[in-house]
């Protein structure tokens, strides 16, 4: 009996030994980098200017150009814009040479009344301050000292029939790293 159990013994060590592990153990790297936070300096607001629409449906396009400069296209044609049309103007502060996009949003322009014009398709000019550069669209990089200026442009279309008067709204300009 006492050989069966030496021999039912050894096979359990055996059985152990040459068993997987119950617990294994990994390593992994942790990393973070740390940024400055984004910081953003409202300089003008987004202006259409005024429009005569002569109550037909169209819709005005805003194009944000650098120095002052912006295009405005509108269909139809027979739509006047006149007055100080213009791009809204921001400078934004973070990580120097960072990689960051830009966006925005706005649930319309409204008259108090009830009525609302669209305001959509943002479009972005930006430049570095250090160099000049000049870049359209998003993603772009900050300057070798955190800045970046940025002009935002936008559609505004606008509907049949609407009501004459002042409109305004909100639009928030957003920036992210990428």
């Amino acid at each position: 009996m006492n050989k069966h159990l030496r021999n039912i013994g050894l096979c359990a060590m055996g059985l152990i030994i040459a068993s997987p592990a119950f617990a294994e153990d990994a390593e992994t790297l942790a990393t973070v980098k740390v940024v400055v936070p984004i910081e953003i300096t409202h300089h003008t607001d987004l202006s259409f200017g005024k429009i005569a629409a002569g109550g037909a449906a169209g819709s005005v396009t805003l194009l944000a150009g650098l120095s002052g400069s912006s295009t405005i296209t509108s269909v139809p044609t027979s739509i006047t814009v006149t007055g100080s049309p213009g791009p809204a103007r921001f400078t934004v502060y973070g990580s120097k040479g960072a990689s960051v996009g830009l966006s925005a949003s706005t649930t319309g322009l409204s008259n108090g009344n009830g009525d609302k014009l669209t305001v959509e398709d943002f479009n972005f000019e930006s430049f570095q301050s250090s160099d000049g550069t000049s870049v359209t669209g998003t993603p772009v990089n900050l300057d070798a000292n955190g800045r970046l200026g940025v002009n935002m442009g936008a559609t505004l279309t606008i509907p049949d029939g609407s009501p004459y008067g002042d409109y305004s709204g909100n639009v928030t300009f957003s920036v992210t790293y990428n």
